[in-house]
């Protein structure tokens, strides 16, 4: 390619979605919702996620079976509330 043009192969497919100065590559390998919801979350828009998973790559994903087997940051939402529950296990 001429005029220095890098291209990056990703896995999956990926879009690039820009609001206002912010621009956030998202996975679009899952459900129509589930990308729906992430791109909302990712842009800290009002959405039922109350996190959203970025990779290596810098591209945000929804969580689904189609997921490149890759590391994740997950991040959360700062106006949304979580508890966790975590069970004792005393069987092995």
């Amino acid at each position: 390619m001429s005029g220095g043009a890098h291209f990056v192969n990703y896995p999956g497919r990926v879009i690039t979605v820009k609001r206002g100065d912010c621009v956030k590559r998202i996975g679009i390998d899952g459900p129509p919702d589930a990308i729906k919801e992430v791109i909302k979350s990712a842009f800290g828009l009002r959405s039922t996620r109350p996190f959203w998973l970025e990779d290596d790559c810098g591209i945000v994903r929804s969580i689904g079976r189609d997921m490149p087997v890759t590391n994740y940051t997950l991040h959360f939402d700062e106006g949304k509330f979580m508890s966790f529950l975590f069970k004792k296990c005393d069987t092995f």
